[in-house]
């Protein structure tokens, strides 16, 4: 289960960036096939609020952090 703390704004170079946390896939289970979610941040314009760590940890450790994705330290 995430854990939450402060809220942290995170801002990118490209309008309604999204990164996939985890992909949807396809599972079958006793013969039946369906596709189980998976989860995807989704920016708003070229913004996306959060207090959600698991997030935090993840954009944070993202290849694009520091060259598209920056922490906006003086929002949120």
């Amino acid at each position: 289960m995430a854990t939450t703390t402060k809220v942290v704004k995170f801002i990118t170079k490209y309008k309604n960036h999204q990164l996939v946390m985890v992909p949807t896939r396809r599972v079958v289970e006793d013969g039946m096939s369906y596709q189980k979610a998976g989860k995807t941040i989704k920016f708003n314009g070229y913004e996306y609020e959060t207090s959600n760590k698991e997030e935090i940890d993840f954009i944070k450790g993202h290849r694009l952090f520091g060259s598209v994705i920056f922490e906006d330290k003086a929002g949120a």
